[in-house]
């Protein structure tokens, strides 16, 4: 065999070289799309079983009574009610921090509520919302019975009724358990 019979002439390998560089870019390009395409289907997978993402449950219904909330809320924001939650130490060295919901009116003084409910869900993981059962501990002052044992930021909604007075209060407070 001679030696010319395995060297490539000038142009036969300018185009070998360009079949080489065009199949290496098709391939990279391909290649991204396929990572692009893996990581895709990983976050899909994980924020669909991720439960702090929530649809929230009644947003038609809310969509549509939009004025007449926004006035019940005025009329609850004219009474100057605040709501406070606290987190208050265990009595004794064994027991659990217990979280206490406090409605006071403009001076500070206890409002005594004939009825007050409340949800409460930790911010991580808003899918969890629960009605939280209250106990009263004294006039205004209502301990929450329910065993929150994640600290983070929590958010408390609810309505209190006195009379013909209806209080909303939504409350973010940080708790430390």
């Amino acid at each position: 065999m001679s030696n010319q019979d395995t060297t490539l002439s000038p142009a036969e390998d300018l185009q070998s070289r360009e079949a080489f560089a065009a199949m290496i870019w098709t391939g990279g390009i391909i290649g991204f799309f396929v990572i692009q395409a893996i990581i895709w289907a990983v976050a899909i997978t994980i924020t669909h079983s991720d439960p702090s993402h929530a649809v929230i449950a009644d947003l038609d219904e809310r969509v549509g009574s939009w004025d007449r909330r926004r006035e019940a809320q005025a009329a609850s924001d004219q009474l100057g009610w605040q709501t406070v939650v606290q987190v208050v130490p265990p009595a004794s060295t064994s027991g659990q921090p217990q979280v206490q919901i406090r409605l006071q009116d403009r001076a500070g003084n206890p409002v005594v509520a004939e009825q007050l409910e409340v949800t409460g869900f930790h911010r991580a993981r808003v899918t969890e919302r629960q009605t939280l059962p209250l106990e009263v501990v004294e006039p205004g002052v209502w301990r929450v019975t329910a065993d929150l044992k994640r600290a983070g930021w929590w958010r408390f909604e609810g309505h209190a009724s006195l009379g013909s007075d209806q209080y909303q209060f939504r409350v973010t407070e940080f708790l430390t358990l």
